[in-house]
């Protein structure tokens, strides 16, 4: 029991320290509009049988010197409504554009 109280502990802590980072690209990094070129879809198969659809979409972008970069996003179970050739706005640290994320 206490090791499932740990891990537990473990994973949100994770999750709170992925969601300040993603936040800090947000408020301390650039931002330019960029295109999703994929949306990826992957079914999975939970222990009940019961099909859970995750989408991912790739984008690219290109930072004021022109150098052309990707990323990548887990949408959740909702594409949103995004498809190749959709415009998004695209979160980047300019001094490591490899950091960048969607809203």
């Amino acid at each position: 029991m206490e090791g499932i109280i740990v891990l537990i502990v473990v994973v949100v802590i994770v999750v709170i320290i992925f969601a300040i980072y993603k936040g800090d690209i947000k408020r301390r990094g650039d931002k330019t509009q960029g295109t999703i070129i994929d949306i990826d879809t992957r079914s999975t198969t939970d222990v009940y049988g019961r099909v859970h659809t995750s989408y991912y979409a790739t984008y690219e972008f290109s930072t004021p010197n022109g150098t052309r970069h990707t990323g990548s996003k887990n949408l959740g179970g909702s594409s949103r409504g995004l498809h190749s050739g959709s415009n998004v706005t695209v979160y980047y640290l300019p001094d490591r554009p490899e950091r960048n994320t969607i809203d």
